[in-house]
């Protein structure tokens, strides 16, 4: 990291997600699509 950035500037969340599971009208389970890893279940009002 670029000593004159500090971690306020970076990207605070990487993509793109694939959606696995709609667990309420609000809550979902995300799969990131390049590394497969599955995430903890997300609240909508979370995801960028």
């Amino acid at each position: 990291m670029d000593k004159w950035r500090g971690g306020k500037l970076q990207p605070r969340r990487e993509g793109p997600y694939k959606i696995i599971t709609k667990l309420s009208s609000v809550t979902y389970e995300l799969e990131h699509l390049v590394s497969h890893k599955r995430l903890s279940p997300l609240h909508i009002e979370r995801r960028t």
